[in-house]
């Protein structure tokens, strides 16, 4: 399971690199928030491995959509706006929330 989650650190680590130089005192904060995003992919794919088969495939491209929501959001927030902002933080979490939702249909919780 660990090994699903090197393309989301190939995706966090620039993240934070991004952020890092403008987040001053929230420096701390914003990576605790972002390692925990991390963990919900982590678990997104521990779910999908315990729960093969059906929609459970959909849990770990619903907590990345997720992760990559919270990454522009910080990039619009730290950085400063970008084009078309709205519409791929919208776009990418709900995205997430409706892959994760759905990936326990027909799930045995």
């Amino acid at each position: 399971m660990a090994l699903q989650l090197i393309p989301v650190l190939f995706f966090i680590i620039p993240i934070i690199a991004i952020l890092a130089p403008h987040l001053g005192a929230l420096f701390v904060p914003v990576v605790a928030y972002m390692a925990i995003s991390v963990a919900v992919c982590w678990r997104a794919a521990a779910w999908t491995a315990t729960h093969a088969g059906g929609w459970a495939v959909l849990a770990v491209p619903g907590a990345v959509a997720f992760l990559i929501s919270d990454g522009f959001i910080g990039v619009n927030k730290f950085v400063g706006p970008f084009p078309g902002r709205d519409v791929v933080v919208m776009t990418t979490y709900w995205l997430g929330q409706v892959l994760m939702t759905s990936s326990i249909v027909n799930s045995a919780v």
